[in-house]
């Protein structure tokens, strides 16, 4: 609070969490697939209304950003305390 740092900061876990993670959470496998077939089979299964999830729901999943705690850690010392 008392150091002359301007701007925003990103404050995130680490590590990155990435697809494996809801697998192990879920007690089920990993399987890399293709995006394009999956987004796919979803587009054909939304327009027949078979799922509620948009196809572009899956496409903005697919984009999400990662957040970079560099910055709050070098110039505020910032380090994670909590998991």
């Amino acid at each position: 609070m008392t150091r002359p740092v301007r701007g925003a900061f990103n404050l995130a876990a680490e590590p990155p969490l990435d697809a494996a993670v809801p697998a192990r959470v879920l007690d089920a496998r990993h399987v890399a697939v293709p995006a394009a077939p999956v987004r796919a089979a979803l587009a054909a299964a939304w327009r027949i209304r078979l799922v509620r999830a948009s196809p572009d729901l899956f496409d903005a999943l697919l984009r999400l950003l990662l957040m970079d705690s560099t910055r709050a850690r070098e110039e505020l010392s910032w380090e994670l305390v909590h998991t």
